[in-house]
């Protein structure tokens, strides 16, 4: 969706990477610097995975072009949202070894929506700024948004490495919308504030709740 230099989006018509049609247990990044991907830039959503279980994103830059803060830093953004997980289950979203730096999208960071998606995971990410929190890269729309009956699904974790910091967004950091969207856990988050290497959070708040 951009040229080589990654400062110029040329855009695909749909989404940047699409998983659909019960393609199950495939792998969007990895663990080296070399398997990482980015994806900007869009007419539609930069991930899109609908109808398809068991896949894993990591390692990725979704609207971020640069996960580095570098001067003058700007995103160059899917129109469709970042991450979009569509009647589909058991989906990761990022690892504590391998997080997605997700930014800068015209709606949702993440979106999760439909009575088929249960049990994903979104984990370890930083949604709305750079590794630094230098950068405001925030999403026009919710950091994290659960729709239309989604359920049983895991924003987050039990253990500092799999918050979430979401910042810098338009919308909500996280939210969770209707009356069959249920049993969803949101644990551990950062909302509104990044923690430095050094442990001290910043306020970087979200431009409506947390």
């Amino acid at each position: 969706g951009m040229d080589s230099s990654r400062k110029k989006a040329i855009a695909n018509l749909s989404s940047g990477i699409r998983i659909d049609s019960s393609a199950n247990n495939n792998i969007i990044g990895g663990e080296t610097a070399d398997s990482a991907v980015t994806v900007g830039g869009n007419k539609k959503a930069g991930i899109y995975i609908s109808n398809a279980d068991y896949n894993s994103l990591y390692n990725a830059s979704v609207g971020i072009i640069n996960k580095l803060h570098q001067a003058n830093e700007t995103a160059i953004g899917n129109l469709g949202g970042g991450v979009v997980i569509d009647n589909s289950s058991h989906n990761l979203i990022g690892s504590k070894s391998e997080k997605n730096y997700i930014g800068g999208n015209n709606g949702s960071g993440c979106l999760i929506t439909g009575i088929l998606s249960t049990l994903n995971k979104i984990s370890s990410n930083i949604i709305g700024t750079d590794s630094t929190g230098a950068d405001f890269l925030g999403n026009i729309g919710d950091g994290i948004k659960i729709q239309d009956g989604a359920a049983k699904n895991i924003i987050g974790g039990l253990t500092k490495e799999e918050a979430n910091i979401i910042v810098n967004n338009s919308g909500n950091g996280i939210t969770i919308s209707g009356n069959t969207t249920s049993d969803n856990n949101v644990l551990g988050n950062l909302n509104g504030v990044f923690s430095t290497v050094s442990g001290i959070l910043k306020g970087m708040g979200n431009g409506s709740y947390g």
